[in-house]
């Protein structure tokens, strides 16, 4: 398989991020690089194709399974586009589809919201699951049983990895959904991402600049959660091809 093939398959454009302002490469994706078979090929752009090739403690990584889905999905999409265009489908029959889209949408943007939830829950002290009380939701109960030391050296460092690869692979995975399907998004969601993608980086920022003698580890968290739950419940709120897990998605 050429690799010119490969990158046109993508559109000249990454599988992860699918940031068109990006340049591209090839990502052998079982590190072999003898091996050019069109199934260990995937196009990835530099920051992505750093992460492929990194790991993170406590945090879901750009694994070969991952990239492979990735590359597997973002081809088809490709495929459709570069097809022979189809005769006209029925009102009917184009309305359902485009709902369905929508619904897959929706469902991306309640996900990249429970990836930093679930991390979050892991770095926990005790099984939150088990917890009881009044809670409403999964957002609910992260609020108001989360565990938090009195602020110290130890407990920034500890969540640290929250505030820098886990919280900036929600803001990318945002921006790539409203980038990628911004058309699909109803203009208050759309409006509401926005905020999101905005209020996390302050919280991000702000860990950052008090350091681990100012910080209140409890109320960065929370604030992060907060801006989480609003957007996860927006988008909640609409999805219906797929039941919400509580707990973790």
């Amino acid at each position: 398989m050429s690799y010119e093939r490969v990158v046109f398959e993508s559109d000249q454009t990454c599988c992860k991020c699918r940031d068109r302002s990006r340049p591209v490469k090839i990502h052998h994706i079982d590190g072999n690089h003898s091996n050019d078979e069109r199934s260990n090929l995937a196009v990835l752009c530099d920051p992505c194709h750093t992460l492929a090739h990194t790991h993170f403690p406590f945090a879901q990584n750009l694994t070969a399974d991952l990239v492979r889905i990735y590359d597997e999905n973002w081809r088809a999409i490709c495929a459709s586009k570069l097809s022979p265009e189809t005769p006209a489908r029925e009102p009917e029959t184009a309305a359902r589809e485009t709902e369905e889209y929508c619904q897959e949408v929706l469902l991306e943007l309640s996900l990249a919201c429970h990836e930093w939830k679930n991390a979050y829950i892991d770095f926990q002290p005790r099984n939150l699951e088990i917890v009881t009380g009044n809670f409403k939701d999964v957002w609910d109960r992260l609020m108001d049983a989360g565990q938090h030391d009195e602020e110290s050296a130890e407990e920034w460092n500890k969540y640290h990895p929250l505030f820098d690869q886990s919280i900036n692979r929600v803001i990318s995975n945002l921006r790539s959904i409203l980038t990628c399907h911004g058309d699909v998004v109803p203009a208050r969601l759309k409006t509401l991402v926005i905020r999101t993608v905005r209020q996390l980086t302050v919280e991000r920022l702000v860990y950052e600049l008090l350091g681990p003698t100012q910080t209140s580890v409890k109320m960065r968290t929370q604030g992060v959660i907060r801006a989480l739950a609003m957007l996860a419940r927006a988008a909640d709120a609409g999805t219906t091809i797929s039941p919400v897990v509580h707990w973790r998605e």
